[in-house]
């Protein structure tokens, strides 16, 4: 009788890899996509989530075998044998990032909601800060002002008190240029610094949180048409700057700058402050609004 690649490998090793093959098609055929859903707002099949974990910790069985009997495998098929378990293997554990890659603000799989710290801004109140966390009850006004144990008489106009507040945890949002569980500072993403500089550790300096997005927004007011290649249309006009300030189009520049951040989900609000003549220069203050509520002021000198 002529045995099949899976059959040798468990007469050799005594593990039945043909049944961890078939369990793994199971996988993702009827359970992969509950996790998927998990990730984007739907409840926890915990029987998925445990299906994983059992082929996880099969994995650990295998490789070894792997290890110790490789020399016993001496065909082609062997090598596809291997090949195919290596690739499961790396799909697993890519699952376990999943919620990084679909951008959702769960972290984990067991937790609906999940806590942030939110400062109040000047003349904002608790019912405005409720619409803000973007769950759909009227009555969550009172639930934050319950939790964190707060009157009327605590807070004021001025702004600057710290609440804690419960966001749903399931969110997904459409921050395309951000791989990470988008919930806090990791919705503001990371960046190489624009000084570029080499740690102790031989890694690049990075930046994250309202750093980050600040940075990215100043390099947006930077940005001259035709210095990125790949988007030879973004940025101000060359011709901007050293004009004659009785001939300088605000327009163009206003709508050039729009152009950008458009392109980038963690704005969602852009405007004009101030025009200044400074000597020679014209001074041109903006100021941008993330969708984590950071408020982000530069300016560009003509």
């Amino acid at each position: 009788m002529i045995l099949t690649t899976t059959e040798q490998f468990k007469k050799v090793t005594g593990y039945d890899i043909g049944e961890f093959f078939n369990n793994y098609t199971l996988f993702v055929e009827s359970f992969y996509p509950d996790i998927v859903d998990y990730y984007n707002g739907a409840e926890s099949n915990q029987d998925a989530f445990n299906f994983y974990d059992f082929l996880v910790n099969e994995t650990s069985k295998i490789e070894p075998l792997i290890d110790q009997f490789g020399e016993n495998f001496n065909s082609t098929d062997f090598w596809d044998l291997n090949n195919l378990f290596s690739e499961i293997q790396i799909k697993l554990s890519t699952i376990n990032s999943l919620g990084r890659w679909l951008r959702s603000s769960r972290t984990n799989r067991y937790s609906d909601n999940v806590k942030i710290d939110y400062i109040q801004k000047q003349n904002e109140t608790i019912e405005s800060i409720s619409k803000k966390s973007g769950i759909n009850d009227r009555n969550n006004w009172a639930n934050i002002a319950l939790n964190n144990q707060t009157i009327e008489e605590d807070y004021t106009n001025i702004g600057g008190v710290l609440f804690k507040i419960d966001l749903p945890n399931g969110v997904a949002f459409g921050i395309n240029n951000i791989v990470d569980n988008l919930i806090g500072d990791n919705l503001s993403g990371k960046d190489i610094f624009e000084k570029v500089e080499i740690q102790s550790d031989g890694d690049l300096n990075v930046i994250s949180g309202k750093e980050a997005v600040q940075q990215t927004f100043k390099t947006i007011l930077g940005t001259i048409q035709g210095s990125i290649p790949e988007f030879p249309e973004d940025g101000v006009p060359s011709f901007i700057y050293g004009s004659n300030e009785n001939i300088i189009q605000y327009p163009v520049i206003l709508r050039s700058f729009l152009n950008i951040i458009r392109k980038d989900q963690r704005f969602i609000s852009f405007e004009l402050l101030d025009i200044n003549k400074r000597e020679d220069n014209i001074s041109i203050e903006f100021q941008s609004e993330t969708i984590n509520s950071n408020e982000l002021n530069s300016s560009i000198i003509i």
